[in-house]
Formats: structure tokens, sequence, C-alpha cells
């Protein structure tokens, strides 16, 4: 999934997560603290890196090349950009759960996904964004398949504060206007 997280009280650290599991373990290589969960390797922290905005940031090609060219110089394996599950929806069912949220059906495209929500503004024929399993969002929280009410929800529906860390519209799911493509990766872009 590879993200990048950079806080300004940490200068010039960065912070790479490279899947969303506990770190139980590190070591320091030079300039590099490698973190592991059971073995495994999970995550980076780079010193002596240029200084970001605090944020989550995505790994765009400049970024990734100096990542890579720290982690070379200390002989350890190069990191390549990750594509980020969020695709264009259509919500084509609904079923109310009592007074708690809603079971909605999407179509993808090529396949169809139950997503559980809570949100007051879901509809049939409603253009949404939905983050499958193993996406990352704006504030860093890795989605997983969960049991929400006692049913499945294979990924989350976007908002304008879990796509783009901005806080209006709390509680509701971003609506698409209808340039977009069923089935689309989502490109970040809100045309409304």
């Amino acid at each position: 999934m590879n993200r990048l997280y950079y806080h300004h009280s940490f200068f010039g650290i960065w912070m790479i997560v490279i899947s969303g599991l506990q770190v139980d373990d590190y070591s320091v290589l030079n300039d590099v603290v490698i973190l592991r969960s059971k073995g495994s390797i999970c995550g980076f922290n780079i010193l002596n890196m240029p200084e970001l905005s605090s944020g989550y940031h995505q790994l765009n090609n400049d970024k990734l090349q100096l990542i890579n060219e720290k982690l070379l110089e200390n002989n350890l394996v190069e990191l390549s950009e990750q594509e980020n599950p969020l695709y264009v929806a259509e919500i084509v069912e609904i079923v109310a759960i009592e007074d708690k949220g809603f079971v909605c059906k999407v179509n993808l495209g090529a396949e169809s996904r139950q997503i559980v929500t809570k949100a007051k503004n879901v509809r049939l024929g409603q253009k949404v964004v939905v983050a499958l399993p193993s996406a990352v969002l704006y504030n860093g929280i890795i989605i997983e398949e969960s049991v929400i009410y006692g049913e499945i929800s294979s990924g989350v529906f976007g908002s304008k504060q879990s796509l783009f860390g901005l806080n209006e519209d709390l509680g509701l799911i971003l609506e698409l206007s209808e340039e977009y493509k069923v089935g689309d990766k989502f490109n970040g872009k809100c045309m409304e």
C-alpha cells in the first residue's frame, strides 16, 4: 500500500507504511529504521529527508525515488508504487438495518460488492466512491473487510473527510456527478 507520513515535530523523518500490521520489532541501519511485524518488514522511518507538510502523502515518483535511493544505500529492497483501490460505483440496492444504518449493494462494473454504512444520504442510482480492502484513506486508515451490524462490508463509501481531509458534510458520503463512469478508478478529483 506504500503510504508516506510526515509530521513537522519529527523534522527530516519520513515514515513509510507498507502494510497495516502492528509493529512489534525494529532495527536501525544507518539512516533507516526498519519496522517489523512478526518478522516481516511492514514499514520504514527514514532519517535526514527533505521537509514536507505535515500529514499523509501519496508516494509520487519523485518521493519514491528519494526513498529508494536511501533504501539502496543501505542494501534494502526498493519500493514500487502501488495502486490505491478507490473506484467509482453505483448504489443498486439498499436495505435498512433497523435504526442503525444500511446494507448497500454497489455495482463496480466488473463486480458487485456489499457495503454497510451509517450515512443518511444513500440512495438508489447514486454514483459514489468505494474504497475496497487495502485502500488507504486520507487520514491513514487502512480499509479491511469487516462485519458491521452482523453484515459483511467489503469496503467503505468515500466522503469529503475520508478522501480529502475536509471537515464538511460530516457523516455524508460523497456523491459523484454523471461524468464519472462506473468501474473506473477514482482519480481523487471531485467534479461537482
